[in-house]
């Protein structure tokens, strides 16, 4: 169950030998499972549509309060609009799945803590 939700690694080995040995437990590991497979399949699009609509919004403001996008040549302002609204959508998706993957370190962690015998 466990092996073909997450991406074998050395912590989702823990977590199916975890869900192998204490049967019992099953209920109380399942949310941790959940957990996992959501953290590691995050793509980080929400973040990057936060942040492409958060550049989207200084580039308004900044065209009705400085009027300093457009610099005589539509063409190549538009080409620096672009850059910058894809550039911050990249880097919203970069911060969303590296949040993800720290969540999901700390998930393991937890689970590690909370069971230490199993660990070894």
């Amino acid at each position: 169950m466990i092996r073909g939700a997450i991406q074998s690694t050395r912590n989702a080995t823990f977590l199916e030998r975890l869900w192998q040995t204490l049967p019992n437990e099953r209920d109380a590991l399942r949310p941790y499972v959940e957990k996992a497979k959501a953290y590691r399949n995050e793509c980080g699009c929400i973040m990057g549509g936060a942040f492409f609509i958060a550049a989207l919004t200084f580039l308004i403001c900044d065209f009705l309060f400085f009027h300093q996008i457009v610099g005589g040549n539509w063409l190549v302002a538009a080409l620096r609009i672009a850059a910058f609204v894809l550039g911050i959508s990249m880097l919203g998706k970069v911060i969303g799945i590296s949040i993800a993957r720290i969540r999901l370190a700390l998930t393991y962690r937890e689970l590690r803590l909370r069971y230490p015998l199993e660990a070894r």
